[in-house]
């Protein structure tokens, strides 16, 4: 894994660049994966992290659609979501979960059909 500060500052500094960067988003998400399920990250770290992931979708329908691809970042979001004994945690993965839907009419339909699912999971 890259280093971690590397990973930081290099994926905070993609919503910054505009499309072009933005674009690039796929290529940390096995990294973001790795830093939010990972026990032993910082809260701190995890929450830079989430906040990160969310400004980068944030209207942007490029990294909307690379982001909501990704299966693992949707089940891990829900992990995080589920957790409410970690409240900040919880409101910044819910956070980024709206940001990747916001505006994107299928995107909220996907998420509405396993609306049922998700409330068994968070059960």
């Amino acid at each position: 894994m890259m280093g971690v500060h590397r990973l930081v500052v290099a994926f905070s500094c993609l919503f910054l660049g505009g499309q072009e960067a933005v674009k690039s988003v796929v290529t940390f998400l096995p990294h973001i994966l790795i830093i939010l399920k990972d026990p032993s990250t910082p809260t701190p770290l995890r929450l830079q992290v989430l906040r990160t992931l969310s400004q980068v979708c944030n209207r942007s329908r490029i990294a909307q659609e690379k982001v909501f691809q990704d299966e693992g970042v949707r089940l891990t979001l829900l992990d995080l979501i589920g957790n409410i004994s970690r409240v900040q945690e919880c409101r910044w993965a819910c956070y980024a979960l709206l940001q990747i839907v916001t505006d994107n009419i299928s995107h909220m339909q996907i998420l509405k059909g396993i609306r049922h699912e998700i409330y068994i999971y968070l059960a």
